[in-house]
């Protein structure tokens, strides 16, 4: 940090290890961005000599700068193959837990694989028993309870009664699941996304007269080589879980509480972005739909899919299961039509004919296999069972 012998033999065996030139040595040492001397060397030297500490609350707490499983992440990735400087979660499983759940995962999947509500067999190595993070009956979620404790705060967002703190886990504490509670069970985050609109990037030149002009009136790059990238933040005030034991399937809308109060989690991410400015047509006489019979077809399809999903988990089902719902149910219709029995040949059909139509589509088109090797599969049992439900069957008719 200090200059002298030690900072050129360093710069040196850099120069040498990677067979560079003076030009490009200096660039990795010295240049924006994660520079070797001003940032990489300062970060190791502040780790060491604090003893991974961080400040909180005014208190110095050592063993608490730990992101991940490396000594510098931010620079160093885990393998050869993970994205670089994205921030990661430490994974803490109970005690008598399969080994394979003591490690740790990016942010994101992190958030993921164990959002409230949903019991993953990630790590079931040697039984097959999940970990979950419990969602309480308040529907309010404590962020300390397991989900993000000692979490740092990155930002804040707006929300509806006033600006809430995004919290992003450093450890996760998931539990295995009571007996009752079924491997079934899915929780998924109402993800949102913002960048810092302070920021500017460079506006890119593009043809005014094409096609393209006045649907598209402004694109700024941000990248690490020019004026620097774009600060993200990707976040969720609450989510939603689905918990199926072995007497009820119940769905349960949650939000997130630090202290007492209000809070989302979430995290923090810089990346290289184009942010495309578009000018949406006002009317939809601009789309010329009246003479394109194709994509009149296509929108309704696409219009059936969309209301479908959405009266699908406004009764209850999660977005993955409805998805595939309304997927079976287009085949099935398909199918028909195919058959020379036509749409209108479904109107009216009981449960019992639903599941057996749906049957040979699961079987035989989405998961192309036999009966027999799929019968007990969480996602045929959810498709065959969400049709099996006369208010499922009135939304699809």
């Amino acid at each position: 940090i200090d200059g002298h012998s030690a900072q050129h033999d360093l710069i040196a065996f850099v120069q040498s290890s990677l067979g560079l030139t003076q030009e490009e040595t200096q660039s990795i040492c010295w240049e924006y961005p994660r520079s070797l001397i001003l940032e990489v060397v300062p970060t190791a030297y502040r780790r060491l000599s604090s003893g991974w500490s961080t400040v909180r609350s005014r208190e110095v707490i050592p063993g608490t700068d730990i992101i991940g499983r490396q000594p510098l992440p931010e620079f160093i990735p885990s393998t050869l193959f993970s994205d670089l400087a994205l921030p990661e979660v430490e994974i803490t499983p109970p005690a008598d837990y399969d080994p394979a759940a003591d490690t740790s995962l990016p942010a994101g999947m992190a958030l993921n694989e164990l959002a409230p509500g949903k019991v993953t067999l990630r790590w079931a190595v040697q039984k097959v028993r999940g970990l979950w993070i419990e969602v309480p009956e308040s529907g309010v979620l404590d962020l300390d309870a397991g989900l993000a404790p000692d979490g740092e705060v990155v930002t804040s967002v707006p929300a509806p009664d006033g600006p809430v703190p995004v919290v992003r886990p450093v450890t996760v504490h998931p539990v295995k699941p009571d007996g009752d509670i079924r491997p079934t069970s899915n929780g998924w985050l109402s993800w949102q996304f913002s960048i810092g609109p302070e920021y500017e990037g460079t506006e890119l030149p593009r043809p005014r007269n094409g096609p393209l002009g006045e649907l598209i009136p402004e694109v700024s790059a941000f990248l690490n080589a020019d004026r620097g990238p774009l600060p993200t933040w990707r976040f969720a005030l609450g989510g939603t879980a689905e918990i199926v034991s072995r007497t009820a399937r119940r769905r349960r809308e949650y939000t997130f509480a630090r202290h007492g109060n209000p809070a989302a989690v979430g995290f923090a991410s810089t990346i290289d972005a184009l942010v495309i400015t578009v000018a949406v047509p006002e009317s939809i006489t601009a789309f010329q739909l009246d003479n394109d019979s194709g994509r009149l077809r296509q929108l309704r399809t696409d219009l059936f899919t969309t209301l479908s999903r959405q009266g699908l988990e406004e009764r209850g089902l999660g977005p993955f299961a409805a998805a595939w719902v309304a997927d079976v149910t287009l085949a099935v219709a398909a199918d028909a039509v195919l058959r020379g029995q036509g749409i209108e040949s479904l109107s009216g059909l009981d449960p019992s004919q639903w599941q057996s139509l749906a049957e040979t589509v699961v079987d035989g088109v989405l998961l192309a296999t036999t009966h027999s090797e799929i019968d007990e599969t969480p996602l045929r049992e959810t498709v065959l069972d969400a049709l099996g439900d006369r208010s499922m069957i009135q939304v699809l008719q």
